[in-house]
């Protein structure tokens, strides 16, 4: 059938293709999702 999961090669591209735009433009937004769980309780 063809409902496997994507090959990983192909899976890898596929979310390069998605992160491109964040990685062009707002990567400060990228860190934000980034913080330490320390860090998201505090605020």
């Amino acid at each position: 059938k063809g409902d496997k999961p994507a090959p990983p090669v192909a899976r890898h591209r596929l979310v390069m293709a998605a992160l491109k735009p964040l990685l062009d433009g707002p990567v400060h937004a990228l860190a934000l999702t980034t913080k330490t769980p320390a860090e998201t309780q505090r605020s």
